[in-house]
This record gives C-alpha cells, structure tokens and sequence, in this order.
C-alpha cells in the first residue's frame, strides 16, 4: 500500500515537471502568446470611479472664484501590458477609464484610471492632467505618489482624511480619493479647492 502511494507520488510530480518545462520551452518573449482580459470595473463601476456620467465639478480657486467643470461620458477600453510574473508571459489586456472635465476659460481636468499588473494580481492606478501637468504614476515628471492617511486635507472647509497626495513638480500637487475624487489641486501658484 505504502509503495503504490509513492509510485502515484512519484507519477503526479513528473508529470508536473513534464508541463512546467514544456510551457518554459514554448516562451517566446517576443511574441508572447495572449493572456487574460482584466475587466476589474464589471460589478459596478461607481463602485471604483468617483465620479457619474455629465458630472460638474466644483472648485474655489484662491479661496475667490467658484469654477465650474462639466464633465463628459466615461470613456473605457482596454490597454495590454505584459504580465511576466508566470512562467509563460502573456499579454493581457487591461481595462482603463477616462472622464474629461472642461471649463472654456480655466482649462480641462482629465482623470484616467487603469490596472496594472502586479505580483499576485492587479492594482488601479489614476492619474490626473490638469491643462499642462499630469499628477500621478504614468508621467516621467512625477516625484512620488503615496497614500498619506496621517494628514489631514481641508478643501472648501471641509477636512478630508486618507487622500493620495499625486507629485508633479515641486510646487504642484494634487490630493485624491478614490471615494471623493479630486479634492484640492495646487497649479502653477493656484490652489483650486474642492466644494460640495
């Protein structure tokens, strides 16, 4: 009885090795072959995005003027980035959402959303253009993105805990929450301040 137990033993762990390396000498790194789609917003996706749909957004710029930014329709699709964390790299495509907010005379605030891949999984990513500066992980000029939960934001009287402080510049910030969205921009000398 004890022998057959290890001959099954035995049988299961080459058959394993027999499928790890044949799936390592199919790799090819250049073409690799196609992975998974990644749709992490189908549940719900106000879940995820704070915001709607035509939403307006509105900020006090310099404690003085109200600025009103409308919002357009959400926009997703889907991008590929390499998932290299298998034995066999795929491409897999990777769902992101896009919303444009527009004032005629300040400008536009694009927000975008995306996945990407991380050991183990995916993570949401954000960033956020405001006219010429993006805050957030996809432009080459950002310093740090970091969850600051100690800090406490005030926007429009209002004190916000657990928000993303994005880095642009030196000078030029952006605090977030995934719940909220924008709550404070800081722009060229500017702070715009979110209001209910």
């Amino acid at each position: 009885m004890k022998n057959k137990f290890y001959s099954v033993l035995l049988f299961a762990l080459i058959l394993t090795c027999i499928q790890f390396n044949a799936c390592k000498k199919n790799c090819d790194p250049n073409n690799p072959p196609a992975g998974t789609t990644n749709d992490l917003f189908n549940l719900d996706k106000q879940l995820f995005f704070p915001y709607k749909d035509l939403d307006t957004l509105r900020l006090i710029k310099n404690n003085t003027d109200t600025i009103l930014f409308t919002g357009g329709k959400i926009e997703t699709g889907y991008n590929t980035a390499l998932n290299n964390e298998i034995d066999c790299p795929s491409l897999d495509k990777l769902q992101y959402m896009k919303l444009i907010f527009t004032n005629n005379l300040t400008g536009t605030i694009l927000l975008y959303e995306n996945t990407q891949p991380q050991v183990n999984g995916y993570f949401k990513n954000y960033s956020i253009t405001f006219n010429d500066r993006t805050y957030g992980p996809t432009n080459a000029a950002i310093i740090g993105f970091y969850n600051d939960t100690t800090k406490v934001i005030y926007a429009g009287g209002i004190a916000y805990k657990g928000s993303y402080k994005m880095i642009c510049t030196s000078n030029d910030n952006l605090y977030f929450s995934t719940g909220i969205g924008i709550i404070k921009i800081i722009y060229k000398g500017d702070t715009y301040d979110k209001l209910p």
